[in-house]
Protein backbone atom coordinates (compact mmCIF):
# COMPACT_ATOMS: atom_id res chain seq x y z
CA UNK A 1 0.00 0.00 0.00
CA UNK A 2 2.65 2.17 -0.80
CA UNK A 3 1.88 6.07 -1.58
CA UNK A 4 -1.08 5.90 0.94
CA UNK A 5 -0.87 7.72 4.50
CA UNK A 6 -0.51 5.33 7.64
CA UNK A 7 -4.90 6.30 8.69
CA UNK A 8 -5.91 5.40 5.14
CA UNK A 9 -3.80 2.12 5.63
CA UNK A 10 -5.31 0.75 8.54
CA UNK A 11 -8.70 1.60 7.23
CA UNK A 12 -7.96 -0.30 4.11
CA UNK A 13 -6.97 -3.28 6.78
CA UNK A 14 -9.66 -2.61 8.90
CA UNK A 15 -12.22 -3.12 5.38
CA UNK A 16 -10.38 -6.11 4.21
CA UNK A 17 -10.28 -7.58 7.71
CA UNK A 18 -14.20 -7.08 7.78
CA UNK A 19 -14.70 -8.73 4.69
CA UNK A 20 -13.15 -11.88 5.87
CA UNK A 21 -14.59 -12.59 8.84
CA UNK A 22 -17.80 -11.49 7.50
CA UNK A 23 -16.70 -14.09 4.43
CA UNK A 24 -16.37 -16.47 7.28
CA UNK A 25 -19.21 -16.58 9.48
CA UNK A 26 -21.89 -16.26 6.31
CA UNK A 27 -19.37 -19.63 4.41
CA UNK A 28 -19.68 -21.33 8.33
CA UNK A 29 -23.43 -19.83 8.96
CA UNK A 30 -24.03 -21.69 5.49
CA UNK A 31 -22.53 -24.97 5.93
CA UNK A 32 -21.83 -25.89 9.38
CA UNK A 33 -24.78 -28.41 10.51
CA UNK A 34 -26.86 -27.83 13.07
CA UNK A 35 -29.64 -29.35 15.64
CA UNK A 36 -32.81 -27.08 16.79
CA UNK A 37 -35.66 -27.48 18.66
CA UNK A 38 -39.22 -26.45 17.07
CA UNK A 39 -41.83 -25.17 19.00
CA UNK A 40 -43.46 -28.54 18.22
CA UNK A 41 -40.72 -30.43 20.11
CA UNK A 42 -39.37 -32.01 17.15
CA UNK A 43 -35.67 -32.29 17.03
CA UNK A 44 -34.29 -30.82 13.44
CA UNK A 45 -30.48 -32.06 12.33
CA UNK A 46 -28.49 -31.46 9.39
CA UNK A 47 -26.13 -33.76 7.85
CA UNK A 48 -24.21 -33.26 4.84
CA UNK A 49 -23.00 -35.48 2.65
CA UNK A 50 -19.72 -34.93 1.22
CA UNK A 51 -16.54 -36.65 -0.44
CA UNK A 52 -15.62 -38.99 1.67
CA UNK A 53 -17.14 -37.65 4.97
CA UNK A 54 -20.52 -36.56 7.23
CA UNK A 55 -21.04 -33.37 9.14
CA UNK A 56 -21.48 -34.32 11.39
CA UNK A 57 -20.64 -37.80 11.91
CA UNK A 58 -21.64 -38.03 15.23
CA UNK A 59 -25.63 -38.37 15.68
CA UNK A 60 -27.18 -38.48 19.72
CA UNK A 61 -30.97 -39.57 20.38
CA UNK A 62 -33.05 -41.51 22.44
CA UNK A 63 -36.12 -43.96 22.13
CA UNK A 64 -39.36 -41.45 21.48
CA UNK A 65 -37.75 -38.41 20.67
CA UNK A 66 -39.54 -37.01 17.42
CA UNK A 67 -36.68 -35.79 15.04
CA UNK A 68 -36.38 -34.18 11.63
CA UNK A 69 -33.38 -35.39 9.80
CA UNK A 70 -32.30 -33.30 6.65
CA UNK A 71 -29.77 -34.85 4.33
CA UNK A 72 -27.91 -32.27 1.94
CA UNK A 73 -25.73 -33.58 -1.17
CA UNK A 74 -23.01 -31.57 -0.96
CA UNK A 75 -20.18 -33.47 -3.03
CA UNK A 76 -17.14 -31.52 -3.84
CA UNK A 77 -15.93 -33.59 -6.95
CA UNK A 78 -15.85 -32.61 -10.13
CA UNK A 79 -18.05 -33.72 -11.63
CA UNK A 80 -20.50 -33.75 -8.67
CA UNK A 81 -21.44 -37.49 -7.51
CA UNK A 82 -24.51 -39.11 -6.21
CA UNK A 83 -24.33 -39.71 -2.03
CA UNK A 84 -26.69 -42.20 -0.15
CA UNK A 85 -27.48 -42.37 3.69
CA UNK A 86 -28.10 -45.62 5.18
CA UNK A 87 -27.74 -46.77 9.18
CA UNK A 88 -27.91 -50.20 10.49
CA UNK A 89 -24.69 -52.24 11.94
CA UNK A 90 -23.40 -55.60 10.95
CA UNK A 91 -22.02 -55.63 7.18
CA UNK A 92 -23.56 -57.97 4.78
CA UNK A 93 -19.98 -58.42 2.57
CA UNK A 94 -20.31 -60.07 -0.96
CA UNK A 95 -20.00 -63.50 -1.23
CA UNK A 96 -16.92 -65.56 -3.41
CA UNK A 97 -17.58 -65.40 -6.78
CA UNK A 98 -19.79 -61.75 -6.36
CA UNK A 99 -19.07 -59.81 -8.90
CA UNK A 100 -18.28 -56.74 -6.74
CA UNK A 101 -15.45 -58.74 -5.74
CA UNK A 102 -15.19 -60.49 -2.26
CA UNK A 103 -16.07 -58.90 0.81
CA UNK A 104 -17.43 -55.97 -0.56
CA UNK A 105 -19.85 -54.07 1.39
CA UNK A 106 -23.37 -54.33 0.49
CA UNK A 107 -25.48 -53.61 3.49
CA UNK A 108 -26.84 -54.25 6.36
CA UNK A 109 -27.86 -57.29 8.48
CA UNK A 110 -29.58 -55.34 10.82
CA UNK A 111 -31.44 -52.08 9.85
CA UNK A 112 -32.46 -49.12 11.90
CA UNK A 113 -35.02 -48.25 10.25
CA UNK A 114 -36.81 -51.11 9.29
CA UNK A 115 -40.27 -51.22 10.59
CA UNK A 116 -40.02 -47.37 11.60
CA UNK A 117 -42.82 -45.26 9.97
CA UNK A 118 -40.84 -42.36 7.94
CA UNK A 119 -42.70 -39.42 7.08
CA UNK A 120 -41.40 -37.25 3.78
CA UNK A 121 -43.00 -34.78 1.40
CA UNK A 122 -44.07 -37.77 -0.66
CA UNK A 123 -46.29 -39.37 2.44
CA UNK A 124 -45.46 -41.95 5.14
CA UNK A 125 -44.20 -45.52 4.72
CA UNK A 126 -42.53 -47.77 6.76
CA UNK A 127 -39.91 -49.94 5.22
CA UNK A 128 -38.85 -53.49 6.18
CA UNK A 129 -35.71 -54.66 5.88
CA UNK A 130 -32.83 -52.47 3.87
CA UNK A 131 -33.43 -48.62 3.54
CA UNK A 132 -31.87 -45.75 2.34
CA UNK A 133 -31.76 -42.23 0.60
CA UNK A 134 -30.07 -41.30 -2.24
CA UNK A 135 -29.40 -38.03 -3.53
CA UNK A 136 -28.10 -36.42 -6.86
CA UNK A 137 -25.95 -33.81 -6.76
CA UNK A 138 -26.83 -30.27 -4.45
CA UNK A 139 -30.45 -31.95 -3.43
CA UNK A 140 -31.39 -32.53 -0.13
CA UNK A 141 -34.43 -33.86 1.41
CA UNK A 142 -36.11 -34.38 5.18
CA UNK A 143 -37.90 -37.57 6.73
CA UNK A 144 -39.29 -37.05 9.85
CA UNK A 145 -39.89 -39.82 12.70
CA UNK A 146 -39.68 -40.95 16.10
CA UNK A 147 -36.48 -42.96 17.50
CA UNK A 148 -37.26 -46.65 17.93
CA UNK A 149 -36.51 -48.10 20.93
CA UNK A 150 -33.47 -49.62 19.31
CA UNK A 151 -30.77 -49.02 21.88
CA UNK A 152 -27.19 -49.08 21.25
CA UNK A 153 -24.31 -47.51 18.48
CA UNK A 154 -25.21 -47.68 14.75
CA UNK A 155 -23.35 -46.89 11.55
CA UNK A 156 -24.33 -44.64 8.38
CA UNK A 157 -22.62 -44.56 5.69
CA UNK A 158 -23.26 -44.84 1.91
CA UNK A 159 -22.66 -48.14 -0.12
CA UNK A 160 -22.48 -46.42 -3.78
CA UNK A 161 -19.91 -47.22 -6.14
CA UNK A 162 -19.85 -50.95 -5.44
CA UNK A 163 -19.42 -50.05 -1.81
CA UNK A 164 -16.15 -47.41 -2.72
CA UNK A 165 -17.93 -44.78 -0.49
CA UNK A 166 -18.22 -47.25 2.44
CA UNK A 167 -14.08 -48.46 2.16
CA UNK A 168 -13.15 -44.06 1.78
CA UNK A 169 -14.08 -44.36 5.45
CA UNK A 170 -17.47 -42.06 4.64
CA UNK A 171 -19.19 -43.49 7.89
CA UNK A 172 -20.49 -41.48 10.94
CA UNK A 173 -21.76 -43.06 14.04
CA UNK A 174 -25.81 -42.76 15.83
CA UNK A 175 -25.92 -43.38 19.10
CA UNK A 176 -29.25 -44.31 20.38
CA UNK A 177 -29.64 -44.02 24.54
CA UNK A 178 -31.84 -46.33 26.13
CA UNK A 179 -33.55 -42.81 27.80
CA UNK A 180 -33.77 -39.45 27.34
CA UNK A 181 -31.46 -38.36 30.24
CA UNK A 182 -29.32 -41.80 30.11
CA UNK A 183 -25.47 -41.45 29.64
CA UNK A 184 -24.60 -42.11 25.98
CA UNK A 185 -22.77 -45.19 26.00
CA UNK A 186 -19.00 -44.69 24.40
CA UNK A 187 -18.53 -47.06 21.58
CA UNK A 188 -16.03 -46.72 18.80
CA UNK A 189 -16.86 -45.54 15.24
CA UNK A 190 -13.85 -47.23 12.83
CA UNK A 191 -11.83 -50.09 14.71
CA UNK A 192 -12.12 -54.20 15.06
CA UNK A 193 -14.41 -53.15 17.70
CA UNK A 194 -15.99 -50.22 16.35
CA UNK A 195 -19.91 -49.83 15.28
CA UNK A 196 -18.56 -49.26 11.76
CA UNK A 197 -16.22 -52.10 11.34
CA UNK A 198 -13.31 -51.28 9.14
CA UNK A 199 -14.30 -49.49 6.03
CA UNK A 200 -10.40 -49.19 4.84
CA UNK A 201 -9.63 -52.84 5.22
CA UNK A 202 -12.27 -53.98 2.89
CA UNK A 203 -12.16 -55.70 0.24
CA UNK A 204 -11.62 -59.34 2.60
CA UNK A 205 -8.82 -61.53 0.84
CA UNK A 206 -10.26 -63.85 -1.10
CA UNK A 207 -9.92 -67.44 0.19
CA UNK A 208 -8.22 -69.02 -3.15
CA UNK A 209 -8.76 -73.38 -3.82
CA UNK A 210 -6.19 -74.14 -6.30
CA UNK A 211 -7.77 -76.01 -9.20
CA UNK A 212 -5.45 -77.82 -11.94
CA UNK A 213 -5.13 -74.08 -13.76
CA UNK A 214 -3.61 -72.94 -10.70
CA UNK A 215 -5.72 -69.76 -9.96
CA UNK A 216 -8.94 -71.55 -8.56
CA UNK A 217 -11.53 -73.74 -8.82
CA UNK A 218 -14.49 -71.54 -10.09
CA UNK A 219 -11.75 -68.75 -11.84
CA UNK A 220 -11.21 -65.53 -10.80
CA UNK A 221 -9.15 -66.76 -7.99
CA UNK A 222 -12.68 -67.28 -6.28
CA UNK A 223 -12.97 -70.66 -4.31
Amino acid sequence: MSGMSPVKQLGVSIVALGIAVGGANWWNGLMTPHETTASDGVHHFTVWMRNWYFVPDHLTWYPGEKVALTLVNQSQLVPRITEQFTAGKDLLRAPPGNVLGYGNPLGWKHDLFSGVTLKTSAGAFKPHGAFAVTLNPGKKTTIRFTVPNKPGAWCYTSFLQAGFQYMNNMVGEIIIKPSKNAPAPHVPMMGVDGVCGRPSASPLTAPVKPGPSGIGKFGLGQG
